[in-house]
């Protein structure tokens, strides 16, 4: 059985119906779990959704898997030996 994440919270079942859209809230802006109880026994949990990816990539998924192979040129060699002068460039 895995162990509890530390960021996992207990409430019974009547504090959740009471207050369960501001745990709702909570869980969505901490990323807590909350285990909901009956009679002392876990019956429920309530997760975060796992969010978007973010950051360059997952700001612009029109380059998702833009660079499948990251042993893939992405410099133009010709480009490169241009610039450098040099004609003997060999990115294999």
């Amino acid at each position: 059985m895995a162990a509890e994440p530390l960021s996992t919270r207990t409430v019974s079942a009547a504090e959740f119906k009471t207050h369960c859209l501001r745990l709702m809230d909570e869980v969505r802006d901490t990323g807590i779990q909350i285990v909901v109880t009956k009679h002392g026994r876990p019956v429920s949990r309530l997760v975060p959704v796992e969010r978007p990816q973010t950051g360059v990539l997952g700001a612009f998924p029109e380059f998702s898997g833009f660079w499948d192979d990251p042993a893939e040129t992405v410099i133009d060699p010709a480009a490169v030996a241009a610039l450098t002068g040099a004609d003997d460039l060999d990115f294999d």
